[in-house]
């Protein structure tokens, strides 16, 4: 199943990846959680979906209907900062599946915007968990969380506050938020507060593979919030976006769990990055520095944008 890899010979004559075996990832591929955190319309997730499939396939030896199902509901996820976006995303998947199975009803993706601000006062809000104190607690920190998404997007990390055992989790507001009221504005806080939870699941999990293209913005651009976010959260990479969301995406890996993005050259040599660059090589195993260099996408011309493509574990 992971014949979609170079292979290399050893001294002793075994065949291995040239990348490295990831000792540290599942033995099934049923049991893979793929993430794209910042997805845009959906390019890497339906690469990663049609590799999914492939391999499910191959080793369950199931329908395709059945795998492709399987895929959507248990091994892909996605988040993005643009609401529309996360449409796009959410149809091309769409798409990708029903080309292979047909059109047919869909399992529920684990896809989300994690832009998504609470859209209403903080009393209103916090009104939706009624007199529990423990979903109080929940719904306080999910709209602290939140508050500044429309800037920091996928950067948030609710795992920095996950040691408070009496805040409720994310999956114990989900009932909550299913209630449906008559009344228009609860109706849109409550499909808002259900958006947000699900995007705080995602970015509270971990995850065997994170793959993106990331976000480039320079710290003298960036709008004073995310600014203040960088410094704090990465005072290492706060130079760029760009190197801030190499940081989140190994943050977001389980144990073992590796990234593959498209990133910007510059940090590879500029003083800097250099605190960054040391840490990267004590912490974790560099599996791979491909050049794509200025013509890696096809819609852009000249030399915007000179890139490499990274894989970490």
């Amino acid at each position: 199943p992971w014949n979609y890899l170079r292979f290399v010979k050893s001294d002793d004559g075994a065949w291995t990846p040239a990348a490295g075996a990831f000792e540290g990832w599942p033995k099934s591929a049923a049991e893979l959680k793929c993430l794209d955190p910042c997805m845009g319309s959906g390019h890497f997730v339906v690469a990663m979906f049609e590799r999914l499939v492939a391999l499910r396939k191959e080793e369950e030896g199931r329908t395709e209907k059945t795998v492709v199902a399987a895929v959507i509901e248990r091994n892909l996820f996605g988040l993005e900062i643009d609401p529309r976006c996360t449409q796009m995303a959410a149809f091309n998947l769409a798409l990708a599946a029903w080309r292979r199975v047909g059109h047919c009803k869909l399992p529920a993706m684990n896809l989300a915007c994690s832009g998504l601000a609470p859209n209403t006062r903080e009393g209103d809000w916090l009104a939706l968990a009624g007199d529990d104190e423990r979903l109080w607690k929940g719904m306080e920190r999910l709209y602290r969380l939140f508050e500044k998404a429309s800037v920091l997007g996928s950067l948030i990390n609710p795992r920095a506050a996950e040691a408070d055992l009496l805040v409720a989790g994310f999956q114990e507001l989900q009932p909550l938020l299913e209630h449906e009221t008559e009344d228009d504005n609860g109706h849109e806080m409550a499909v808002t507060a259900r958006g947000l939870t699900k995007a705080a699941e995602i970015l509270a999990g971990k995850f065997t593979l994170v793959a993106t293209n990331v976000p480039y913005l320079g710290q003298k651009k960036q709008e004073e919030n995310l600014k203040e976010y960088c410094n704090r959260f990465h005072p290492q990479a706060k130079a760029d976006l760009a190197t801030c969301f190499i940081e989140r995406s190994l943050h977001l890996c389980s144990a073992g769990g590796s990234t593959a993005l498209v990133v910007p050259q510059h940090w590879f040599f500029l003083g800097t990055y250099k605190k960054l660059r040391k840490n990267f090589l004590l912490e974790v195993s560099w599996d791979c520095v491909v050049r794509l260099g200025a013509g890696a996408f096809d819609s852009i011309v000249g030399e915007i944008v000179n890139v490499n493509l990274v894989g970490m574990t």
